[in-house]
């Protein structure tokens, strides 16, 4: 409602639960995530949001969640895994301190240690921002869209926030871990 106009880039993926992970094809199950990049604005990703959201607890009443179990349907001319593909929303840019304030006033409620801008913080020394390093960027998901793992921008560490509905998941990897997880990954 505030900025309506304001970008967002989206990640169109096919729906899936968290315990599997099909290749583009539907043939086979993969590691890799795959998503095609997008563009749209604030205001019609909020409607495709609320859309699929209304939609899911239609579908699911009482088992809804956010990564919830779904109904694994198989085309009857292909054989092959039937799915929808889903929209995330991610790389929203909310380092404007004029546009966003009233939500950067909420990160700022943080402990000290998570906010992006504390005297703490050698990034908020530098004199310029790198988004999503020293500034917030906003990402929001639909049921059963997910964030391949990644390394975070130079190994810094990340806050990520569920503000809801329902629960997400997230994996924490130690560092001696991760060259073997990016082997599968890739």
């Amino acid at each position: 409602e505030t900025h309506p106009n304001h970008p967002v880039e989206i990640r169109s993926q096919l729906e899936q639960s968290s315990d599997e992970n099909w290749a583009p094809s539907l043939q086979e199950q993969v590691w890799y995530c795959t998503s095609s990049r997008s563009h749209t604005t604030v205001s019609k990703y909020a409607e495709y949001l609320a859309t699929s959201f209304k939609e899911a607890k239609e579908r699911l009443g009482d088992q809804f969640s956010v990564n919830p179990k779904l109904d694994l349907k198989t085309n009857p001319e292909t054989g092959l895994p039937d799915r929808r593909t889903i929209k995330f929303g991610t790389n929203c840019d909310l380092s404007d301190e004029k546009k966003w304030r009233p939500q950067i006033q909420e990160v700022m409620k943080l402990p000290c240690w998570l906010r992006v801008v504390s005297a703490g913080n050698m990034l908020s020394h530098i004199g310029h921002q790198i988004l999503g390093m020293n500034t917030i960027q906003l990402y929001t998901k639909v049921p059963c869209s997910r964030t391949p793992g990644h390394q975070e921008n130079n190994n810094f560490a990340a806050v990520n926030m569920n503000i809801g509905p329902g629960d997400s998941e997230w994996f924490g990897v130690p560092n001696q871990y991760w060259g073997a997880l990016q082997e599968l990954c890739e």
